[in-house]
């Protein structure tokens, strides 16, 4: 009998992932690249060590892309370097951490309301100080957005497992998620994209 050739190799693709999830009927805006740093100067350090991630968006690049028809929501997928380089020899090698957020417009006059959802978050304590319980650029995609807009409430959290199912697939999971819920304003009562999301009332 011949032996069976291997399955093929999955590659991932993030960005055909987005495009398809953006033509969702009545998605929010999807942005369709992943954003990976916070600033212009970050990205430029960074690829010095990570040349793959030269297609990779800024936070400044999130704001000021074109969006069509005023979207109530944007959605977006982010990854991110973890841990330190100190003292571990394989960390340029360990994969990026994903996760995701939404700034929706709010319901109820101005301002905006930013959801960060990582899916290794589980349920923070909503008086918990975000250093404390977010990474370094969650924290920092805050104060960008509070820099460029008013923002009315924070929320954090995601659906922490043990499955064996990587940060990213989870992640496109949820935007496709959100997308399907449609380009809504906030819900100031219940609004369904805040599940398994704390406020943080805290800074």
């Amino acid at each position: 009998m011949d032996t069976p050739p291997d399955p093929p190799v999955l590659v991932p693709n993030p960005q055909g992932d987005l495009s398809q999830i953006a033509d969702i009927t009545n998605a929010p805006y999807i942005h369709i690249r992943v954003i990976s740093f916070p600033t212009a100067a970050t990205k430029k350090n960074a690829l010095k060590h990570f040349p793959d991630k030269a297609d990779h968006d800024t936070y400044e690049i999130l704001w000021t892309a074109p969006k069509p028809k005023k979207p109530a929501a944007w959605l977006a997928l982010f990854n991110t370097r973890v841990g330190s380089p100190v003292g571990d020899a394989e960390w340029a090698k360990r994969p990026w951490h994903y996760w995701g957020a939404a700034l929706v417009k709010s319901s109820a006059g101005q301002g905006k309301h930013l959801i960060i959802w990582d899916c290794d978050a589980g349920t923070p304590s909503a008086d918990a100080r975000r250093k404390d319980v977010m990474l370094v650029n969650q924290v920092k995609l805050i104060e960008h957005a509070e820099k460029n807009g008013k923002i009315n409430s924070v929320w954090y959290g995601g659906q922490k497992d043990e499955s064996e199912q990587d940060s990213l697939s989870r992640t496109v999971s949820w935007i496709r998620s959100m997308a399907l819920l449609g380009d809504l304003p906030f819900d100031e009562e219940a609004d369904p994209r805040t599940t398994h999301c704390v406020r943080l009332t805290r800074r």
